[in-house]
This record gives C-alpha cells, structure tokens and sequence, in this order.
C-alpha cells in the first residue's frame, strides 16, 4: 500500500502537532504517512513542543515507507516559511 500524504494546511494552524503527534504513535497502527511542508518548520516546531522528532526531507513518495519507521519524511515545498501561532485574542 502507498504511504498517505498530509499537506501542511493553515501554517500557524494545529495541522503540524498533528502530525507530529501521529508521527511519533506510529508504532500504533498508524499508517505510513510524508508531509508536504517546510522541512525546517516542522523541525523547529517539534523543537519548541519538546518532542524528539526527526525529520527527514524527501523528494518522492516511494521514499517516504524507507523512512517513516525512523524519521518524518518531509517533501519540501520548496519555500522557507515560518509561521506562528497567534498568542491571545486581539
């Protein structure tokens, strides 16, 4: 079976907890998945939620089923992009 894709959605969204979250259960049943994102986005953002999540850029989805037991397979959008999460209303 292909691995599942997952674009990165809204930047400053949940979307990457997400998937990190999902990444990091992967030994329960979750099925093998990449990320279409910014490669260094979702590292920094594993990185503030303390949570220790490899990530590893590839460049075709075939790729993506050598790498998920070890690391997030990322294909890279091409752009950085840095977006945070709004803090409080205003």
């Amino acid at each position: 079976m292909p691995p599942l894709v997952v674009t990165m959605g809204e930047p400053a969204g949940v979307g990457g907890e997400i998937v990190l979250k999902a990444w990091l259960g992967r030994r329960d049943k979750v099925p093998p998945f990449y990320l279409i994102d910014d490669p260094e986005r979702i590292s920094a953002l594993a990185r503030r939620l303390g949570w220790s999540v490899p990530v590893r850029p590839i460049h075709a989805p075939e790729e993506a089923l050598a790498v998920f037991a070890e690391a997030l397979p990322v294909v890279p959008i091409g752009i950085p992009l840095r977006a945070l999460p709004a803090q409080g209303e205003r």
